[in-house]
This record gives C-alpha cells, sequence and structure tokens, in this order.
C-alpha cells in the first residue's frame, strides 16, 4: 500500500490481478498486489479479483475483448498518458475505472483496491448480471448507494427525508449508532420533542424559510439516549416535485465543537495574558499597516485597544523612531528579524519586528515591551554605582591625606612647641625672638591645613556635645553677615524646636563658615541671596545622599550664585580641588566640610545647576537628652593629685623630647619611654610612683589603648592621657568609642598640655576606654 494511502475496509488481504496487454511491457511493482500475466482474457484464473489491461495509444480492442470475456470481473484500463476523452471512452465500454500511466503508482494502487472492493460487496450480483450497457449503468448505480451509505456512516452523517406535516419519512440507519435512539422514535418526531435542548429549539428549521425554499443550515444540541450532549449541524433543503419533501443530513459536530470551545478558551488565556503583559502585539501587513493590536502596553498609556488598527507603523511615531521603523520594515521584508528602540506615548519601548510564517506570507508580527521603568532602574543603578565609586575614591584620598596629616603633625608639634619655649625664654628685643615668632605662626598655618586634611579623611579628635544646631547658626549671625559683605544679603533662620543632634560645636561652626565663603565666592561680583536654615526631618526611605531612614536635623546653604556643571559637582568634595583662580584657595574647605559631618555620623550633599545657584544639605541624626556622654565624665572629675609623675610613651624622638621638656617646665616629674615595653619596666617597678601615663596612640607594636589597659591592670590608680594626630582608625578598629577617652591631639601647644594634663589629672583613674559592645 503506498504510503499515506487509507486502507479500505475488506481489502487488508492481499489483491491478485490479472494482467492483459503487458507482454513487452514491466508490470506494476505495487506493495499488497500479486499479478499474474494473461495472453487471453478467458484463461481469467478464478482466484483473480480483478483485470488490469494496458490500452496501447488509443487502441480500444484488448479491452473490448475483456469486458465481453469477462462480463462479471471489474475491468481497469491502464493508459499510457493521462487523457481524459479516452478514459471516458474507457468507461462508457464498461471499464470501472481508467488511470493514467504517468499518473503514478498511488493512483493505480487505488484504483485496482475499489474494483477489488467493488468486486467483493457485489459478487453475487455479478455471477447473474447482464452484460448489456444497461446493466452496467444499474451495477454503477448499486454501487454508488452502497459507496453513498459506507461514507455517511464513516463520516458520521444522517441522511433523512422528511415532510413538513407528517415528519420523518425516511432516517438513515446510522441515526441508531450517532444518537442510540431507535428510529420509531425519529418517525414518532420524539426528537424535537423530548431530545432537542429547550434552548436551541428556535435553532431547528422554521416552517416559514421552508415555505420559502430556503436552504438552510442550523446547529443545535441533542440529548443522546446514553445522556451525552451531542452537536448536530443540520443541512436541509426543500424539494418540491409531486409534493413538497424536505431532505438533508444531520453531521456529527459533537468533535469539532469541543476542538472550537478549546480552541475559544485558549485564544482568551492568550489575550488575558498579553493584557496583563506591558507589551503591544500587533499584526501588520507588509506595509507596515496594522491590522491588529492587543496588550497591556496599550492600556497602561491609556489608549483603547483599536487605536492602531489601520495605522503605519512610522505615521505613529517621530524622528529617528520613524526612520528606525521604516528601516526594520525593510529588513522584515527582505526575510529578516529586526530589533529596534523608540520613543512613544511618552515612554521607551524595545521593539522586535519579524516575518509570519508561508502561511501568513506578507504579514508581519510586532511585540513593543514598555523599558520605561526597566531604562530609569538601569539609570538609578548607574548613578548609584558612581556615587560608590566616588565615595570610595574620597575615601582613599582620605586614607592617603589622614597618613600625610599624621607624620606632619608629629613635627608641627615639635616645631611649635620649641618656638614656643624660645618665645618664652628669649627677650623681645632679641632678633631670635622675631624670628621664633614667625616661626610659630607658619607653625599655625601648617596646623589649619593639617586640621583641614584630618578633617576631610575623619580622623581628627572632635569633642562632641549635645546641641542645638539653630543656636550655632544664630550665634554664627553677626560673624556672618560681615563675612558675606554689603553686596550679599543673609537669609538666616535657626528655626526654634529643632531636634538636638551631637557634635563638636567648634567643627560644626567651621563647615557653615566654609560653607558660606564658598557661596559667597560663587556669588561674586554682582551679589545674590545666601539662605541658610535649619529644620527637622523625618526620611522614610533612604536618601538619595545615603542616609537611612530616620530622624535628622537638615542644615541647608542655598546661594544664587553661577552654579556648577556635572563635571565640578563630581570632584566638588575631593581636597586640593578648586574652581578658583591659582592662590585664591586651597582646595581643602569642602572636602574638610565633607569629613567633619560624616565624622559627626552626617551626610552631606549638593543640589545645582549653572546659572541657577547651589544648595548644600547636611543631615546630622537626633539625639535624645540634653548631655554627651563624654561631658557627663567630664563632671565626674575628682580631686587634683599632688606631686604627679607622668610616664610619657611616644616612639618619635623630637615629639618625646618636646612633651618632656615642656611637663617639666611645668613642674611635673618626667620619665620617658620610646617604647611599650620599656614603660612595662618603669611600671613594674614597685618603688617609681607613677600618676599620669601620657602615650601615642599609633605606636609599631603595642598601640596606646593597649599599653593603658596592661599598665591599668598593674597599677588601677594609674590616669591615662593619649595623644594623637588622627585616632578614629586605630581606635574604631579596636571597638572602642574614641568620644569617650581623654584626647590630646597633635599638634599640641604648650597650654593645650598643660590644660588637658591638668584636666586628666582631675578626673577618674583608668584607661577611660569603652568598648562598643559594653555600651550595647
Amino acid at each position: 500500500m503506498p504510503e499515506g494511502e487509507r486502507p479500505v475496509e475488506g481489502t487488508r488481504a492481499r489483491v491478485r490481478v490479472a494482467c492483459l496487454g503487458f507482454a513487452e511491457a514491466r508490470t506494476p511493482e505495487l506493495a499488497a498486489f500479486e499479478w499474474e500475466p494473461l495472453a487471453d482474457p478467458r484463461e481469467l484464473a478464478p482466484r483473480c479479483e480483478t483485470i488490469l489491461v494496458r490500452v496501447p495509444g488509443d487502441d480500444l480492442t484488448l479491452l473490448q475483448r475483456a469486458l465481453d470475456a469477462c462480463p462479471s470481473s471489474p475491468v481497469v484500463a491502464l493508459l499510457e498518458t493521462a487523457d481524459e476523452s479516452l478514459a471516458e471512452r474507457c468507461l462508457l465500454l464498461g471499464a470501472e475505472d481508467a488511470v493514467g500511466a504517468d499518473e503514478g503508482d498511488e493512483f493505480l494502487a487505488r484504483a485496482l483496491r475499489n474494483a477489488a472492493l467493488r468486486q467483493r460487496a457485489l459478487s453475487p450480483a455479478r455471477a447473474t448480471a447482464p452484460t448489456s450497457p444497461a446493466s452496467r449503468v444499474f451495477r454503477a448505480l448499486q454501487w454508488s448507494e452502497q459507496l453513498f451509505s459506507e461514507l455517511a456512516s464513516s463520516a458520521r452523517v444522517i441522511p433523512y427525508e422528511a415532510e413538513p406535516e407528517k415528519g420523518f419519512t425516511y432516517v438513515a440507519p446510522q441515526a441508531v449508532e450517532i444518537l442510540g435512539y431507535p428510529l420509531s422514535d425519529w418517525y414518532s418526531g420524539r426528537l424535537w420533542s423530548e431530545y432537542v435542548h429547550r434552548d436551541d429549539l428556535e435553532c431547528v428549521w422554521s416552517p416559514a424559510q421552508i415555505a420559502c425554499g430556503e436552504g438552510i443550515q442550523s446547529e443545535y444540541r441533542v440529548r443522546a439516549a446514553d445522556g451525552r450532549t451531542v452537536w448536530l449541524r443540520d443541512h436541509v433543503h426543500l424539494y418540491c416535485a409531486d409534493r413538497p419533501v424536505l431532505r438533508g443530513f444531520l453531521l456529527d459536530i459533537t468533535e469539532l465543537k469541543a476542538v472550537e470551545e478549546e480552541l475559544r478558551t485558549s485564544r482568551e488565556l492568550y489575550r488575558a495574558m498579553l493584557e496583563q503583559l506591558p507589551a503591544v502585539v500587533w499584526i501588520a501587513d507588509g506595509d507596515g499597516r496594522v491590522l491588529q493590536a492587543m496588550g497591556g502596553g496599550l492600556a497602561s498609556v491609556g489608549l483603547p485597544s483599536d487605536v492602531l488598527d489601520g495605522q503605519r507603523l512610522d505615521a505613529l511615531l517621530e524622528g529617528s523612531s520613524a526612520e528606525w521603523a521604516r528601516a526594520a520594515l525593510r529588513r522584515v521584508a527582505r526575510g529578516e528579524r529586526a530589533e529596534f528602540a523608540m520613543e512613544w506615548e511618552g515612554r521607551t519601548w524595545e521593539v522586535t519586528v519579524a516575518p509570519l510564517s508561508l502561511r501568513a506570507l506578507g504579514k508581519v508580527i510586532g511585540i513593543a515591551l514598555d523599558v520605561t521603568a526597566l531604562r530609569e532602574a538601569e539609570r538609578a543603578l548607574a548613578a548609584s554605582e558612581a556615587e560608590l565609586q566616588h565615595r570610595q575614591k574620597l575615601d582613599a584620598v582620605g586614607r592617603l591625606a589622614g597618613g600625610i596629616a599624621h607624620d606632619f603633625n608629629n613635627l608641627l608639634t615639635v616645631i611649635d612647641g620649641y618656638s614656643e619655649i624660645m618665645l618664652e625664654r628669649v627677650p623681645e628685643d632679641d632678633p631670635v625672638h622675631h624670628w621664633a615668632d614667625l616661626i610659630h605662626r607658619a607653625s599655625a598655618q601648617a596646623s589649619a591645613l593639617t586640621r583641614q586634611l584630618l578633617a576631610f579623611s575623619r580622623k581628627q579628635a572632635l569633642d562632641p556635645k549635645v546641641l542645638d544646631l539653630g543656636d550655632v547658626v544664630e550665634d554664627m549671625r553677626s560673624m556672618l553677615e560681615v563675612l558675606a559683605g554689603e553686596q550679599v544679603r543673609l537669609e538666616c533662620a535657626g528655626k526654634h524646636g529643632l531636634w538636638k543632634v551631637e557634635a563638636d560645636p567648634s567643627q560644626l561652626q567651621a563647615v557653615i563658615m566654609n560653607l558660606a565663603l564658598n557661596a559667597r565666592d560663587a556669588m561674586l561680583p554682582k551679589g545674590g541671596t545666601l539662605s541658610i536654615r535649619c529644620r527637622n526631618r523625618t526620611l522614610t526611605t533612604e536618601a538619595s545622599c545615603g542616609a537611612p531612614p530616620g530622624d535628622y536635623v537638615e542644615l541647608s546653604v542655598h546661594d544664587t550664585g553661577c552654579g556648577m556643571d556635572e563635571e565640578v559637582l563630581a570632584h566638588v568634595f575631593e581636597p586640593f580641588f578648586t574652581t578658583k583662580p591659582a592662590g585664591k584657595g586651597t582646595g581643602l574647605g569642602l572636602a574638610s566640610v565633607y569629613g567633619i559631618v560624616k565624622q559627626s555620623g552626617g551626610w552631606v550633599s549638593v543640589e545645582s545647576l549653572v546659572g541657577q545657584g547651589s544648595t548644600f544639605r547636611i543631615l546630622l541624626p537626633r539625639v535624645l537628652g540634653e548631655e554627651s556622654a563624654k561631658e557627663a565624665a567630664e563632671r565626674a572629675a575628682s580631686a587634683v593629685v599632688e606631686a604627679p609623675t607622668i610616664l610619657v610613651v611616644e616612639d618619635e624622638e623630637l615629639v618625646r623630647a618636646f612633651a618632656c621638656e615642656a611637663l617639666r617646665s611645668f613642674g611635673y616629674e618626667v620619665l620617658s619611654a620610646e617604647s611599650a615595653e620599656e614603660a612595662v619596666r618603669f611600671v613594674e617597678d614597685e618603688e617609681q610612683p607613677i600618676d599620669l601615663l601620657l602615650t601615642d596612640v599609633l605606636m609599631p607594636g603595642t598601640d596606646g589603648c593597649r599599653l593603658a589597659e596592661r599598665l591599668c591592670e598593674l597599677r588601677p590608680q594609674l590616669k591615662v592621657l593619649y595623644m594623637s594626630g588622627y585616632t578614629r582608625s586605630v581606635i574604631r578598629e579596636q571597638g572602642y568609642d574614641e568620644s569617650k577617652m581623654p584626647l590630646l591631639p597633635k599638634p599640641f601647644g604648650l597650654q593645650e598640655l598643660e590644660d588637658m594634663v591638668r584636666k586628666v589629672l582631675k578626673g577618674p583613674s583608668g584607661t577611660g576606654l569603652h568598648k562598643y559592645s559594653d555600651l550595647e
């Protein structure tokens, strides 16, 4: 059987075919067929079911002989070529079928198989059939009726005949198989009265249409005998010969309806899914004209679903988006896929267009995905990454600046200290006194620079207090008015009822001073308005500057000056960066502002546009209570110790020598050690009295904090004073709260040293160190 050929019932066995006229030609090679070549049709074997006669050219002699010799056997003519007129002549002679040799084996196999089927079905009739043309017509009619019945049965079709007044007069037997009711129910009319779904009764053919002679088609549901619901499609027409007769057929379309319902559900699901996507999906013709569009992207921009129907894609867009659309359609016309981005209805879309399958030749499918939120998120992420990189760069520069400032502070401590000693001991009329004064003033300026570096690096020693930021601003009002000058109008508002913050008041004043100076310079020479304001602010989400949610006091400094571009804003807090002419600024003012605010636990940000001024915002965390922990410790100071002995531990020889000489000049007994090991030996000597330990924080080997803890274990009454150029990087790494320890910042002068030593000697014994874990 050829591939794809549907087997015919009753022909599954091999078919034996008698062959005539193949003496000089090869018999066909067809599976499921056995060939028996014959020279004379009268030699036909009884086991052969059909005869295949080869017709040379248009000579029908052999075909006629076979038909006359074997009137009860089906004959198939095999023509050299498919000639319709010749095939018609063969059929008129009585052949069952005529097939051209060039039509292929499949057609020949079908003709032989059908002939064998008819031979088996009509074999009794053929045995006695006359050989006249009328008998052949009769056989053909018999076969047609049987074939029609078999086709109707296999296709689940119920042919019927009815009269308008009497009902069914004929119903095909397959009605019993399809619905399960006996034919008597059909003839009695119960089908319409009892079995048709009552909601579909009006769908059944109407007498009015029948009377007009119109052929109608309807679909309705019928309850089968087993309770199933069967869908029938009714095709009926009125025939009027001697009486009106309805002839039609009922087609079982239950499976078709199930497929249609599944398809409808699938379409609804598909549409519902599209409506949830932030996208627009459309089908367009080859010219880019939209045929149908859907998707949730239309609703997101407030447009109806049919707004794109009939519109050209490039006509909906403008500028570069329209050019991209036209280029994409040209690529799709070449069978390629195209992608591009476009701006439409104020939003950003990623578009993909592609040709549909060959069955929809010339059609284009497009998907536009709304990526506005995604692009905004990407921009926010890029800005966040840039901000993080900027902060990391500032931290790296700060560590470098802090290290440099620490080394300079050691040198400046010596220079400044010895210049003070010289100023005290050298007469004023001596030229050396003048030179010492110049050295002292230069040292003070250098100390100011190192303090700014330490402020930026967040490694300077602060003296934090609980305070009202508004009071700090009000106290500086008169100084700020002088600083602003006549060309700048000052608006200063401290605002009452501000929350408390904890910060070093002198450092806050330096922050306000630096910001005011920077604002004044930005407004010169035309002048403008400088606004300094304070307010309470509660953040519910993280601020752009990085401040987490919480309560803050905000200090804003706004000017109406020249403003800054993005390039300047990217470097505004970096040390030594300045837009001022050479010699007009060190570039450390805003860098120190950044460091002081960060070291105070706050955040600073700047907003600026060229020609529209700048606004600096500082957020300091709110604190509860009216007194800092350091102030409370200072109030608990005890009585002064008489005849104190001080142990100085410092690895820098020049600093150690200056400190020892200065302390001796104040009347103290002084012991000097260049390392922690040497200091331990002094303390282990029980006969050596020691009242105060003055130690550097950062030293090779054991640092000052660990040294103090060890010595206080040996002598619990020992008091400790620390000195350092910076502290946070060392003390906080060890888990200590540096705000609660007595600290002498470098560089220091004679007076600072004497005041701090007296203060500590009056205070309680111990290291003054507090671990954060103990404070929680």
